[in-house]
């Protein structure tokens, strides 16, 4: 029996890491304009967690999703 693969599996993960990104741009700049520092802690840490697991999932060529 052939094994099939889904067309663009690899994409859900690189999806899910910039929306990471993009949550903490949002979280970032919301904890600056309103200074509140969690925010701004909350959305560096989300930016810097979504940018790693982007930068190991682009290396690996998908295979950490």
């Amino acid at each position: 029996m052939p094994q099939y693969t889904v067309p663009l599996f690899t994409a859900r993960g690189r999806i899910a890491w910039f929306c990471a990104i993009g949550l903490g741009l949002v979280l970032l700049v919301l904890g600056l304009v309103l200074n509140q520092l969690w925010l701004t802690v909350a959305g560096i840490a989300f930016m810097v967690f979504g940018g790693v697991f982007l930068i190991l999932s682009y290396v690996t060529h998908g295979r950490t999703d």
